[in-house]
């Protein structure tokens, strides 16, 4: 469904903005402006002064990101390049350990490395500069999506409504509403929530925090990485307990989910390496992940089951550091 929206989407931006397509062209022929979603911005202070409200709003200067599917990539280029960082590294160890020999052979490394993913929040697309709300609402509207409704309630800030059947069981219908706030400049920000019946399902928070370091958090993962000259050279993270009865949908007593406004760090100036581990002590972390330089060291749980009972068990004992 999300491919077939995001085709869609792209028709209809298309089409509605076809009429000044033209203006458009000659504008970009004579001030060279070249947006991207690359990591490099520059400060933008009549955005940054601008406090009335705007449904679209702009930047004047060169390579500025000026709309919520851009600062959405921007993060999103990060998270990749981290993801991708981290997998490359637990190859090539896996690779030199499968060529040794003997009892003193390593270990291979296995762990599924994909943190702050949320399939929701890949709507952040249809927020391009330039989309009409009347665009996006059918957009959702040409995906199936009924009762639809798209607003502009703040400044920088869309809140989407729409009724959706639920995976399973389509009888079963569900009001969902998302809320995509974003900040531009310098040091873009971005904080994406999903309610379902009025209840948070998921949340995204990207926070700039100066000196080429970003804050990033979802519900089970928090992380500082350190991005520049397009490359990942430094990373904390902290991977929770997601511990869940499927058949019930309750958690157990060690997983304990970051929760939205409580740890919000959208407000917060004290962003540190503590902050990514401060729920240490209450024994949810699965896994963590230090990158620094061309090491990295995983450290964590190893996860069991208990085949009469059905639980999982989590022992301590994972931990590796892996030399690029």
């Amino acid at each position: 469904m999300k491919k077939t929206a995001l085709i869609l989407i792209a028709a209809l931006m298309l089409l509605s903005l076809c009429s000044c397509g033209a203006a458009k062209n000659e504008a970009s022929a004579q001030d060279n402006t070249q947006q991207s979603a690359e990591p490099n911005v520059t400060t933008t202070p009549d955005a940054a002064e601008d406090n009335q409200p705007s449904p679209e709003p702009k930047q004047e200067k060169e390579d500025a990101i000026d709309a919520v599917d851009e600062v959405y990539a921007y993060y999103d280029g990060i998270v990749e390049l981290l993801i991708e960082r981290v997998d490359a590294m637990a190859e090539a160890y896996n690779a030199k350990a499968a060529a040794q020999e003997g009892e003193d052979r390593p270990e291979p490394v296995s762990f599924f490395y994909l943190p702050f993913f949320d399939i929701e929040s890949v709507d952040a697309v249809y927020f391009a500069d330039g989309t009409s709300l009347d665009t996006i609402k059918s957009a959702y509207e040409i995906s199936g999506y009924e009762n639809v409704s798209v607003e502009n309630t703040d400044y920088n800030e869309y809140t989407v409504c729409y009724d959706a059947p639920d995976y399973e069981d389509e009888s079963i219908v569900y009001r969902m509403k998302k809320v995509f706030k974003a900040v531009y400049g310098d040091e873009p920000c971005l904080s994406f929530c999903c309610y379902k019946d009025d209840t948070l399902d998921s949340f995204l928070e990207y926070k700039a925090l100066g000196n080429d370091r970003y804050a990033l958090m979802d519900m089970s993962n928090r992380a500082i990485v350190s991005y520049k000259d397009g490359a990942v050279t430094e990373a904390l993270h902290a991977e929770n307990i997601y511990d869940k009865d499927w058949e019930t949908g309750t958690l157990s007593a060690r997983t304990v989910l970051n929760s939205y406004p409580a740890d919000s760090i959208w407000e917060r100036s004290d962003i540190s390496e503590d902050w990514v581990t401060e729920q240490e002590s209450q024994g949810c972390i699965y896994r963590l992940y230090k990158l620094s330089g061309s090491t990295l060291t995983v450290t964590g749980l190893n996860e069991g089951y208990d085949y009469d009972t059905g639980d999982t068990i989590y022992t301590p004992g994972y931990s590796v550091t892996i030399e690029e």
